[in-house]
């Protein structure tokens, strides 16, 4: 990718905290054009023995995260009173005079609304690290035309997707775009099983908060506007325990996800012809306890019917197998998306 940029924040660590994978990847993109080295972690109680452990100049915090949210990972990471104080810069989709005050209270140095931009990342850094920069006449990026050019070409179809927006949010890199893509169909079908999975049990709708949460990030970071708007409205159904809204409007919701991330693959396929086969033959070796492990963890949750562990420990054996072990491992994976959890379980108990 052809990519200039007129400033650089060199010698800056960075820490990006979210629990969306989608998320991470598009703060970190950024961060990355900067030639700031990039920590990701997926929760509060991470950031905090991250930070224990290491030493960050500055902190990227979600807000909205569940179990610890940013602004109780703030206050435990500034009890920490490391001699090195990191700026932590918290991230909101709002930005209210009371979430500041919040904000402030705990500790947290500056905040940013998501979805991020490449100009205002560089803002955040000129102003907290300027005798660490190179050049202070902001920062711009080129991208090659084909490259662009390829992409509008696989993903145009799609009407919902902004390409050009999303391109924004992730410093105009073709390659960072084609990876948030890919880790958000993983997203997107995670979500839609465990929104599934509480609408077929039923559960109190406030249960379905962070589903979506999780799902308006990825969308707002897409540039999908109406999946986006459609999934704060739902997440705001779940706060005020609308269950009428949610039991009438669920079901049209879940099509709408389901025809978006189809087209989404469709249009990867377009793109890079290789993407089917690189998931199918995808090897992430584990060792013989870690792998052990994983199994008894997936029969405990299978046993108690816990849907939200059982996609990543699935995709997680998934990987570490080739071959027959492999195949099994992914039939078992088939159960788990059609909620035969006995079944899996089943299946489970015979792998050594």
């Amino acid at each position: 990718m052809g990519v200039e940029i007129a400033f650089r924040a060199e010698g800056i660590k960075a820490l990006v905290v979210d629990d969306n994978k989608v998320n991470t990847m598009v703060v970190a993109s950024m961060l990355e054009q900067f030639s700031i080295p990039v920590t990701e972690v997926y929760s509060g109680k991470e950031a905090i023995e991250k930070e224990r452990l290491e030493e960050f100049d500055i902190i990227f915090m979600d807000y909205l995260m569940p179990e610890m949210n940013g602004i109780e990972a703030t206050e435990e990471i500034r009890k920490l009173g490391k001699t090195k104080r990191p700026i932590i810069v918290a991230l909101s989709a709002n930005e209210t005079k009371e979430l500041k005050g919040r904000f402030e209270q705990a500790g947290v140095d500056d905040v940013m609304v998501k979805p991020l931009g490449l100009e205002a990342v560089c803002r955040i850094l000129q102003k907290w690290f300027p005798d660490k920069t190179i050049e202070s006449d902001g920062c711009y990026m080129k991208e090659q035309d084909s490259e662009k050019n390829a992409l509008l070409d696989a993903f145009s179809t799609i009407d919902e997707l902004d390409v050009e927006k999303g391109l924004s949010h992730l410093a105009n890199s073709a390659n960072n775009y084609i990876k948030v893509i890919k880790a958000a169909v993983d997203n997107l079908h995670a979500e839609q099983n465990r929104l599934s999975m509480y609408q077929a049990s039923q559960v109190q709708v406030t249960s379905m908060k962070n589903c979506f949460h999780s799902l308006k990030g990825v969308f707002l970071n897409l540039g999908v506007n109406r999946l986006s708007n459609q999934s704060q409205l739902f997440e705001l159904a779940c706060e005020n325990q609308q269950e009428e809204y949610i039991r009438t409007s669920l079901e049209s919701y879940l099509q709408d996800l389901d025809d978006f991330t189809i087209q989404l693959e469709e249009a990867l396929l377009k793109y890079d012809a290789t993407y089917t086969k690189s998931r199918e033959e995808r090897y992430i070796p584990i060792s013989e306890e870690e792998f052990a492990e994983c199994v008894e963890e997936l029969k405990y949750y299978l046993s108690r019917y816990e849907f939200n562990f059982l996609p990543e420990l699935t995709e997680k054996l998934v990987y570490a197998t080739t071959g027959s072990e492999r195949e099994k491992m992914n039939q078992i994976a088939k159960q788990v998306q059609c909620f035969q959890y006995e079944e899996a379980l089943k299946m489970l108990q015979q792998v050594e």
